[in-house]
């Protein structure tokens, strides 16, 4: 449960980062994005891990008091709706099972009525529509805004876009299908932070 908390800190500090205009804070939010990736392995003390944080905990920081630090800053906007559309777009393949038909079904505990598999499905399909619209704004403002534009549209917008899809579908669901929809937000919350998917 460490890793989701320290995630929600990496936009907050990258854009503050980018409108001071400073290196140092650059560079921590490029650490704090390593720290996230390596959370498990680090907290479950594996020597690659740690060799691997030093290693490129040196390396970022060069990089950034070399100038090179807001570029590096560009990459996570654009590689994290690459992987969600990738995580989502997977499972509509045939054969397979949509991700968010997976995921409600272990919510449930039992499998879904037809209706819901038809609807997390198309679900399923808005996250890949969501993930492709985030990416096309990163590219863009990354060509053509200002660096401070580009990371309040990335680091702020971005999750606050998919903060309310999330909840707009959820409350959409409840009244479309009370009936099989018997839990309100917190408790629905409290169910997905035990869900453990396989990709």
């Amino acid at each position: 449960m460490l890793t989701p908390w320290l995630a929600l800190c990496y936009p907050v500090l990258a854009h503050v980062a980018v409108w001071l205009h400073s290196v140092y804070l650059q560079w921590l939010a490029l650490v704090w994005l390593l720290l996230v990736m390596l959370a498990g392995p680090l907290v479950r003390r594996r020597l690659w891990a740690w060799g691997t944080f030093t290693i490129g905990a040196a390396a970022l920081y060069f990089l950034s008091i070399h100038g090179d630090g807001l570029y590096a800053l560009y990459l996570p906007p654009m590689a994290i709706p690459v992987f969600i559309l990738w995580l989502f777009a997977q499972s509509l393949r045939t054969g397979a099972t949509p991700l968010v038909s997976r995921i409600a079904a272990t919510v449930r505990g039992e499998p879904l009525p037809i209706v819901l598999q038809v609807y997390t499905r198309k679900v399923t399909q808005l996250w890949c529509v969501v993930a492709a619209g985030l990416l096309v704004s990163a590219i863009a403002t990354a060509l053509w805004a200002s660096p401070e534009v580009w990371s309040l549209v990335t680091n702020i917008v971005h999750y606050l876009v998919m903060g309310a899809v999330f909840v707009l579908e959820f409350a959409y669901r409840r009244l479309r299908y009370a009936e099989l929809e018997p839990w309100g937000l917190v408790q629905y919350l409290r169910r997905l932070a035990r869900v453990r998917i396989r990709i």
